[in-house]
């Protein structure tokens, strides 16, 4: 009893130490531990389901290209832009840019340039090319409010290119010598220089009632097909058709109706030093001649060789 007693004694510390040590043993790592349970065999998963095929996704849309920006025209060099308004009339028409109805009294009045005031035959009509291409005038066709019945005020155009910009001066030429050039319904003539440069014409009316009348009338312009595409009418006149542009002026005495610029009215002309018209020297025109394009080839610049024609493959 003793002896067991004693052995109980002596083994307790021992026993503390040895479980001590198995503490500090599991708790390094690396170090083995208990043995584990031995894990039940995991139950065998069921074959997974096929999945569906995906639906194909739809294409991406063709991005659209943009669309490129016009390229530029290149300006002439040193040459500013002009900027010209839409015209009254549709190419490739003239368009009326002076009357003169009522002729001023005494020298004054000569209109011609011929040396003679005549109340019908300094008469004039001037029209002018609105457009920045040329026209041809050829069976383009004046009248007044009669529309060309009987011996009625009445002209033909014959061929003739206007420039853009260009005037030309329609006289009534009863009793006159205008000094050349001149032309008539036959032919054109040349640029007058009295007349700034303009194209002259005379109707060669042989009597002095085929004439513009001051109180009432009307300038009829015609196409070639016979349409009328410009009038232009004072006082109370009946009876014309219906056109594209139709202007209404006063009526102006001793003095013309002159354009105020390629797309103004028509109005009374300022008189300058007595002289209240001035045919052939439409102001606004030279906006156009100054605008058409550089036919020239552009100077190289400084330090860049001219281009040289390609080889033609000829010794």
């Amino acid at each position: 009893m003793v002896i067991c007693i004693a052995m109980l004694i002596t083994g307790a510390p021992s026993a503390a130490l040895a479980a001590t040590a198995n503490e500090r043993t599991a708790s390094e790592p690396g170090a083995p531990g208990k043995d584990a349970a031995p894990k039940k065999d995991a139950a065998p998963k069921k074959d997974a389901e096929p999945k569906k095929d995906a639906e194909p996704a739809s294409p991406a849309p063709t991005p659209t290209p943009p669309t490129p920006a016009a390229p530029t025209k290149p300006e002439s060099p040193g040459v500013a832009p002009v900027a010209v308004d839409r015209p009254l009339v549709a190419f490739p028409h003239p368009l009326i840019s002076e009357i003169l109805a009522s002729v001023p009294t005494g020298p004054a009045g000569d209109a011609n340039l011929d040396g003679t005031r005549d109340a019908t035959g300094d008469e004039f009509i001037e029209i002018i090319n609105p457009h920045d291409k040329p026209i041809n005038l050829k069976n383009y066709r004046l009248t007044d409010k009669s529309l060309g019945k009987g011996k009625a005020l009445s002209f033909t155009f014959p061929a003739l290119e206007l420039q853009p910009g260009e005037v030309c001066v329609v006289f009534n030429g009863c009793n006159a010598t205008i000094a050349q050039p001149v032309g008539d319904a036959g032919a054109a003539a040349a640029a007058s220089p009295k007349f700034d440069g303009a194209r002259v014409f005379t109707m060669r009316a042989s009597s002095s009632r085929v004439s513009l009348s001051n109180a009432a009338d009307a300038v009829v312009l015609w196409t070639p097909d016979g349409r009328v595409i410009e009038i232009v009418r004072w006082g109370k006149v009946d009876g014309l058709p219906p056109c594209e542009l139709t202007e209404e002026v006063s009526a102006s005495q001793n003095g013309s109706v002159q354009r105020e610029s390629l797309t103004g009215k028509l109005v009374a002309h300022p008189s300058d030093g007595g002289v209240s018209f001035s045919p052939g020297k439409f102001g606004p025109a030279a906006a156009l001649r100054s605008a058409k394009p550089d036919t020239q080839p552009p100077k190289p610049t400084k330090g860049t060789a001219p281009s040289r024609p390609a080889p033609s493959g000829k010794k």
